[in-house]
């Protein structure tokens, strides 16, 4: 799942009785209106069936009378704290081992799409120029520490 869908489901969380439009999420969410109903559709296929419930005229809403509001956040935090360990581990492994990596060999270790992997390692980069360590990607030599 992608951090927008995230931050989408945790506007519904905090939100769970309210009644919300496709305009209210996408200026929540900073998307258009398209984008909101394709990613309700995401998430309704691969978080859980039919979490967010569209009510004609009225908006989206969390499904409450399917799930409790209980089992949702259950779910959404151990999504929320396995992409973290996901980006702690894949952190580790380009730190501390001695060898570089290539973006190929993280995308078959993790399991990831590029386009996901290129936004953890993003994120690593950013975290790593906080402590003045600088991560690049050298073509034939793979991910590089300086």
């Amino acid at each position: 799942m992608l951090d927008r869908h995230l931050k989408l489901l945790q506007f519904f969380i905090k939100n769970p009785s309210k009644h919300i439009s496709s305009n209210e999420i996408a200026e929540h969410v900073n998307v258009s209106n398209r984008t909101v109903r394709n990613d309700i559709h995401v998430i309704n296929s691969n978080f859980m069936d039919d979490i967010i419930v569209s009510i004609k005229s009225k908006g989206y809403q969390l499904n409450t009378s399917q799930y409790t509001l209980e089992t949702i956040t259950e779910r959404y935090t151990h999504i929320q704290s396995y992409k973290e360990k996901l980006l702690l581990s894949m952190a580790y492994q380009l730190l501390m081992h001695n060898k570089s990596q290539t973006l190929q060999q993280l995308e078959q270790d993790y399991l990831l799409s590029k386009t996901v992997l290129n936004d953890y390692f993003v994120r690593i980069q950013q975290w790593c120029q906080k402590f003045n360590i600088v991560l690049t990607i050298k073509k034939k030599q793979g991910i590089v520490v300086d």
